[in-house]
């Protein structure tokens, strides 16, 4: 079920070329069905564009993605947090951590 949301959400976005169906199966094989595959094939295919802002700053789906891959490695070295594991942020008023 979650590969038919994924799908459908790469068709809305336009993400479903043969060269982002090759992304979405590298995605996939590394990081299985979840948000960071999506955001490992947004930011190889839009990059540089914005992914968040707010009044204070922009992030582009490349810096998205490395701050993502670092709070990931951050979690497991830390708090020993294996793969498959799940974390939930409480945040305030900003996207920022």
């Amino acid at each position: 079920m979650r590969i038919v949301f994924l799908l459908a959400t790469l068709y809305k976005m336009k993400l479903l070329t043969p060269a982002g169906i090759g992304r979405l199966l590298a995605a996939i094989c590394r990081y299985g069905t979840n948000l960071m595959t999506l955001l490992q094939v947004a930011q190889r295919t839009y990059g540089q564009k914005i992914a968040l802002a707010d009044e204070r700053e922009a992030v582009s789906f490349r810096q998205l993605w490395c701050d993502s891959e670092r709070l990931a490695w951050a979690f497991r070295e830390k708090y020993g947090l294996a793969r498959g594991k799940k974390v939930g942020f409480l945040c305030q008023t900003t996207w920022r951590w």
